[in-house]
């Protein structure tokens, strides 16, 4: 569940070897930018951090051309400057900053973002579409960009 951190990310660990070992960074990747879509920076920080520990479970998760470390990955390293810019966006002037940033990183690394899809459509706040959930993932990721207010805690259900 998105509402828990740990527990999303236990199910990411669990789910993540139902794949291919080549794509342990999309099932991170995927994860993050889903909690991030839904304006869980703390929660995605928290994901990304438990998912590519030294010591984490899929850490030992070993690459099919052998010894190359899968956190080493540009889709790992889209997700990590991600997160740094969505706790930078807030104090950056002027509030477009993030979003030309941001566009900067996407275009960087659309290469291995367009390895999964769905994952690119989820990663392109801009992108056009007519599914209600996926318009509504990409203005939050557009809010997150542009500093406003994140969710942090658990909302309170009604």
């Amino acid at each position: 569940r998105a509402d828990d951190a740990q527990q999303y990310a236990h199910l990411v660990e669990l789910w993540a070897p139902t794949g291919f070992q080549s794509e342990t960074d999309l099932f991170v990747c995927r994860a993050c930018l889903h909690l991030l879509a839904m304006r869980r920076a703390d929660a995605a920080a928290h994901v990304h951090q438990r998912l590519c520990a030294d010591d984490g479970p899929l850490a030992r998760r070993a690459s099919p051309d052998g010894p190359t470390d899968w956190r080493a990955s540009p889709l790992c390293r889209f997700v990590d400057f991600f997160l740094q810019l969505v706790r930078l966006a807030p104090s950056l002037k002027p509030r477009s900053a993030a979003a030309d940033i941001y566009g900067v990183l996407r275009q960087r690394y659309a290469g291995s973002l367009d390895r999964d899809p769905h994952l690119a459509k989820l990663a392109d706040p801009d992108m056009e579409g007519t599914n209600h959930e996926r318009r509504y993932d990409r203005r939050c990721l557009s809010m997150l960009l542009v500093g406003e207010a994140m969710v942090g805690a658990k909302k309170e259900r009604t």
